[in-house]
């Protein structure tokens, strides 16, 4: 997430925090959770994408070595027989596959540094992920403690489960059994 995306989401929260009052906080949760999922997995097709692109040119530089060696016998060849000139265009193929091969060697750094950075920033937006995750579990179980019950014209019947409830019972019952 980029340093604007964090400032506009500050922003967006101060000049709201009246309607946010007066908004569900779980609806606003839940949409920021889908987001940061949405971010994420943007940055995880983007890897995808660069660890593809990394790929074709390990398989490149390999073609091109096979290239180099076989214009390397040729050229000894070429020199055990004094064939200068077949020599010279051979020289001339090797030396545009060595340039080639250092463009490739450099763009293959380059994507590896630009594959480790993304990769670090994935983390990172797991672990805020997870830990957005634990304070809407906790806002939702705080959210379902404060709500008022209802009040139901019959009072026989039994009030229905809300979805926090469920969520509460859930996140109890996995502590209960992990303990």
């Amino acid at each position: 997430m980029t340093l604007m995306t964090r400032l506009s989401r500050l922003m967006r929260a101060d000049l709201n925090a009246v309607l946010d009052r007066l908004e569900e906080p779980d609806i606003l949760l839940a949409q920021a959770l889908r987001d940061m999922q949405e971010a994420l997995a943007t940055d995880e097709r983007a890897l995808a994408a660069l660890q593809l692109e990394h790929k074709r040119i390990q398989q490149r530089r390999k073609v091109q070595s096979q290239r180099r060696m076989t214009i390397a016998a040729e050229l000894d060849i070429c020199l055990d027989a004094d064939n200068d000139d077949l020599a010279r265009d051979l020289l001339r193929r090797r030396l545009e596959h060595d340039r080639l091969d250092s463009l490739l060697s450099q763009r293959e750094r380059d994507l590896n540094a630009r594959i480790e950075r993304l990769a670090e920033t994935i983390n990172q937006h797991q672990r805020q992920l997870e830990a957005v995750r634990a304070e809407a579990a906790l806002v939702s179980a705080t959210h379902a403690d404060t709500e008022e019950p209802r009040v139901y014209a019959d009072s026989d019947s039994a009030a229905p489960v809300r979805d926090t409830d469920v969520e509460v019972a859930l996140l109890a019952e996995k502590r209960r059994r992990s303990s």
